[in-house]
């Protein structure tokens, strides 16, 4: 029972945190109230199971949490803003207890399934919802509303065809025309919202999962169905690109593209070379959290950048230590199966997700907003549930 009820109020949290708020109105305090309720029932539930907590605990998760506990111990002395550290920080820990909650959840269902599909419903929501009533941001572009930038719905837009791929069954003919459908019209989102670095990420996605993934999945399945859905992949791929080309046609996307590959982007160039000069002053714990904007007026655009800056070697060495372990973890859980097709298809998606993410890194700042930590938090259960070598996997014998 609390586990449902959790799983519905993580539902409500992810709605009305990329979609409610951005086209209906604000309520004040209820992504605290969705997410306490979330983690109260959590906690209810394991103290009623008899869990031991600890066993929920992940490196990457502790490595997130000391990076967050640090940012305020050091903000308190270091920030010239410690209201714009306590706002965004507050939120990070938010974040932290949402991926938690995921944690716990996943291992209490042994999948991840959930999420997944959670996800994807609201990717769909968000494009169906960019098609109809989108908004004009500026110079061409359309988001969801008037506080939702671009580059978030296109990032949204590239996670949503990710969980596609992950969920899909090329066996299942009627469910892999709808997949593709979907996909088509998630690429058209991205090339409507202008945002380069989501049209590079994608086509990255696609590009892996031709590789690395539909090759393996084809030779698994029978002869009549393995004709039948390298037929509809090409169809599909033949129709999306007539579509998508006429999208991307005098699109702000095509001219954003061209003016970044003649010009660069000299105003993120002079935003890096400003966190740069803020670390060599600050090299060591940095000037506060979320105070990069404190001396320019705004963040770096960056993940990396704002890490550096804001949080010195310290912070940034806690939190970008998640991504390389994740990173080698799933390249050696990889050699580690051996028959499981189905597992090492899902495990390479995956690593193709925190591939992205990595990528997506230089342009956005994870730590700032929920739907990369949606996207961390579903690598890291993935792992600990599936991982045959990891001596932390997330199974019910764990509170023997």
């Amino acid at each position: 029972m609390f586990i449902k009820l959790s799983k519905l109020f993580y539902i409500l949290l992810v709605f009305y945190y990329g979609w409610f708020q951005i086209i209906v109105f604000q309520l004040p305090g209820i992504m605290l109230i969705l997410g306490l309720g979330m983690s109260v029932l959590v906690v209810f539930d394991c103290i009623i199971s008899k869990e031991n907590i600890l066993h929920f605990f992940t490196i990457e998760f502790d490595l997130w949490l000391l990076f967050a506990l640090t940012s305020f111990i050091f903000g308190i002395f270091i920030a010239i803003n410690f209201d714009h550290l306590l706002y965004l920080l507050s939120r990070f820990f938010q974040f932290l207890l949402m991926i938690f909650c995921m944690l716990y959840i996943s291992k209490k269902e042994k999948k991840v399934d959930f999420f997944v599909k959670v996800f994807v419903a609201f990717s769909l929501v968000c494009a169906i919802t960019a098609v109809f009533y989108g908004e004009s941001y500026g110079g061409g572009r359309i988001s969801l509303g008037s506080n939702n930038n671009p580059n978030q719905l296109g990032i949204l837009m590239v996670f949503g065809t990710c969980f596609i791929l992950w969920l899909l069954n090329i066996s299942k003919i009627f469910y892999t025309i709808l997949s593709f459908c979907i996909i088509v019209l998630n690429i058209n989102i991205i090339i409507l919202t202008g945002s380069k670095k989501s049209l590079i990420a994608v086509i990255i996605l696609l590009v892996f999962w031709i590789l690395f993934v539909i090759k393996k999945e084809l030779s698994h399945i029978k002869l009549s169905y393995k004709i039948i859905g390298l037929a509809l992949i090409l169809l599909t791929f033949w129709l999306g690109y007539i579509i998508l080309l006429k999208s991307f046609e005098n699109s702000v996307m095509a001219i954003r593209l061209n003016s970044f590959i003649e010009q660069g982007d000299p105003a993120r160039e002079k935003m890096y070379q400003q966190a740069f000069n803020l670390f060599k002053e600050n090299p060591i714990i940095g000037v506060g959290f979320n105070n990069y904007r404190d001396y320019y007026g705004s963040y770096t655009h960056s993940t990396y950048a704002e890490a550096i800056a804001c949080t010195g070697l310290i912070g940034s060495i806690l939190y970008l230590s998640p991504f390389i372990i994740l990173f080698f973890r799933y390249i050696l859980m990889e050699f580690s199966i051996k028959t499981d097709y189905t597992l090492l298809k899902k495990t390479r998606i995956m690593l193709c997700l925190l591939l992205i993410l990595i990528f997506l890194g230089l342009s956005i700042i994870h730590f700032y907003e929920m739907i990369s930590n949606i996207a961390f938090g579903i690598l890291i259960c993935f792992f600990y549930i599936n991982n045959p070598n990891n001596p932390k996997k997330l199974t019910n014998n764990n509170n023997k």
